[in-house]
């Protein structure tokens, strides 16, 4: 059956490799669009600021299949800092250095300044994702000192000027996350063919502008039920990889639901390694979200999702992700019968 994923994978690379341009996510969504057809499900947009989410129209799920289909390109130095250090969520590492450096520059000036005020106003822009809370802190920031939150708005720019100059045309991406989109419709279409009475039960949502602050998934957040029970399983960079990489927000954690599904896939003989992955299951506040990745060990400690925002992400072994994709199908069965 990894045939079926390696016609999915091909088509997306024929039809729709690149999806961070307007016309590449209209060509995504007219792809998905006619393969979920094929099953009798109709999609939606959901549109906020530049990002695009496509949705299947399920009227009340019980399970929310989520992946990101938008990808960005890093510098490849990144990569063998991760081959070595396996920072999972790396992108906080660099940021913590720049934090550690102005609070000496703090201290150094620390006769000048309000130490202190600086302190209180940069860390949430350090350590958020969101262009949005950025923007606002470093306002906030400004109106008090202006020179070193001048300091601070070029730093955190360099960041979001990189991301934008790669975004748009970043071809390399099987892993992150080609293969968590074919990994989703793949599951649907088996669903259907196998066990048709449970397809109603299962949304789907390709989450757009990950790589930019999980905007995308900010606003699919809101459109959840959360008045029922929902459990959202997010798939970024399950292509490739040696172990399972889980984790789950707040609420699932709270709730036992992350030991949960570690305890049910490790049953099924994973290797299986508990770390925080930064991607869209962390923008799900009052619902179960968990998220399952992919990853290698580093050489020196830590997990890293091989290849990820490197112009070598163009491989995914699909034996591996066929087995993950019968197990995700198993628990799915478990949950909504």
């Amino acid at each position: 059956m990894s045939l079926e994923l390696k016609q999915l994978y091909n088509e997306i690379l024929e039809k729709c490799k690149s999806r961070n341009t307007k016309k590449g996510k209209k060509q995504f969504e007219k792809f998905v669009k006619e393969k979920l057809k094929e099953i009798n499900l109709d999609i939606e947009t959901d549109s906020i600021f530049i990002a695009t989410n496509i949705i299947t129209k399920t009227v009340e799920p019980k399970i929310i299949l989520m992946a990101h289909y938008d990808t960005i390109k890093y510098p490849d130095i990144f990569e063998w800092i991760f081959k070595i250090i396996g920072p999972i969520g790396s992108k906080q590492i660099l940021k913590l250095f720049i934090f550690i450096c102005f609070i000496l520059t703090c201290l150094y000036f620390s006769d000048k300044f309000h130490i202190y005020k600086y302190i209180f106003f940069f860390k949430p822009v350090v350590f958020s994702n969101e262009l949005l809370n950025s923007i606002y802190f470093f306002c906030s920031n400004f109106f008090f000192e202006y020179p070193l939150s001048c300091l601070t708005f070029f730093v955190l720019s360099l960041d979001y000027i990189a991301k934008l100059i790669t975004y748009r045309n970043k071809l390399h991406n099987a892993n992150d996350n080609t293969s968590g989109i074919i990994s989703i419709l793949s599951i649907m279409l088996r669903i259907a063919r196998n066990n048709p009475s449970i397809l109603n039960k299962i949304q789907i949502c390709f989450t757009d502008l990950e790589e930019l602050g999980r905007i995308g998934s900010w606003s699919f957040n809101k459109k959840i039920p959360k008045d029922k029970e929902v459990i959202i399983i997010n798939l970024d960079g399950v292509g490739i990889g040696d172990y399972l990489l889980i984790d789950g927000n707040n609420e699932s954690n709270k709730k036992g639901f992350t030991e949960e599904i570690i305890s049910y896939f490790e049953q099924k003989e994973y290797e299986i390694v508990k770390c925080r992955i930064v991607s869209d299951y962390r923008s799900i506040k009052e619902n179960i979200a968990i998220n399952i990745s992919c990853g290698k060990k580093a050489k020196l400690t830590g997990y890293y999702i091989p290849n990820c925002h490197s112009f070598h992400d163009d491989e995914i072994y699909f034996e591996k992700l066929e087995t993950l994709i019968l197990n995700i199908i198993d628990y799915i069965e478990e949950k909504t019968s």
